[in-house]
């Protein structure tokens, strides 16, 4: 009865191995047909954001408002949790 039991743990093991051996091939296969594709969407949206990226000036003046922004977030929520 043991050996019934391991033998059903074997087949049941390879045949969860095989299909996840046989999953791993599909998405790999898969990933290979679509590359062309996502190389054409990548290249589309760095194009679409090349065009909108708005002055170095702006943005860094736009980085320090949003740290300031979040600097003052956490020293209000630091604040309300030492009141008791």
């Amino acid at each position: 009865m043991a050996i019934e039991g391991l033998k059903l743990a074997i087949v049941g093991m390879s045949i969860v191995y095989v299909f996840l051996a046989l999953l791993v091939v599909l998405i790999l296969l898969t990933a290979r047909m679509l590359r062309s594709a996502t190389q054409k969407e990548q290249f589309a949206i760095e194009a679409v954001h090349s065009k909108h990226r708005p002055a170095s000036s702006v943005s860094s003046d736009r980085n320090g408002r949003v740290i300031a922004v979040i600097g003052a977030a956490l020293a209000a929520h630091r604040a309300r949790l030492r009141k008791p």
